[in-house]
């Protein structure tokens, strides 16, 4: 069985003030998730089309820019190369099936809390990787999510996805939508129409 084949996971967490922290987890999780055929979305490296101007990007030179900028006082434009930015990670929330978000209460995560509340909005199913144990967490947090997505390891969460993914029976916790989509993408790319 491989239910999250062809789906896409966006991988949400702070940024601004742990650049390199940020990286680490997701590229780990990326590894993972595309040994299952899931599609992820990562803020440092957007998949956007080559028509979008890499003023959407949250790069190490976009970053750098932000900082000088704000810095510096120009907060003009820093508020118009975030607008784009910010639209751009809400449009990746819409467009993944399910969010895996690192919550490092350490750190500040405004665009991170943003992208759980849009996301728990659209009933996503939203895995936590949390720094803290679900005792410390705060309450907030199990109003929102179903406590089973709470874990505190790169271990665990790749364990319960490979659950999802793989075993016969799940509990979708009113959150899991699977689409068997492999046959619509073959008929699509064997079509003989097809240019």
């Amino acid at each position: 069985m491989n239910r999250l084949k062809y789906s896409r996971a966006y991988l949400v967490g702070p940024m601004d003030f742990d650049r390199e922290g940020g990286k680490i987890w997701r590229d780990e999780l990326e590894e993972f998730l595309d040994s299952l055929g899931v599609i992820s979305l990562n803020p440092y490296t957007k998949p956007l089309h080559h028509s979008h101007g890499p003023e959407m990007l949250e790069d190490d030179v976009g970053a750098t820019n932000r900082k000088a900028w704000q810095e510096s006082g120009q907060f003009d434009k820093v508020a118009a190369s975030m607008k784009l930015a910010r639209a751009v990670d809400l449009r990746m929330v819409d467009h993944a099936d399910f969010i895996i978000a690192y919550l490092n209460f350490d750190t500040i995560m405004t665009g991170t809390v943003e992208e759980l509340v849009t996301a728990n909005r659209e009933k996503k199913p939203v895995i936590i990787l949390s720094s803290r144990p679900k005792e410390k967490m705060p309450p907030w947090y199990f109003a929102m999510f179903p406590h089973e997505l709470f874990f505190t390891s790169i271990p665990q969460v790749k364990e319960y996805i490979r659950h999802i993914n793989e075993d016969p029976i799940v509990d979708t916790l009113n959150r899991w939508v699977f689409f068997d989509l492999e046959p619509r993408i073959k008929e699509i790319y064997e079509s003989p129409t097809r240019n």
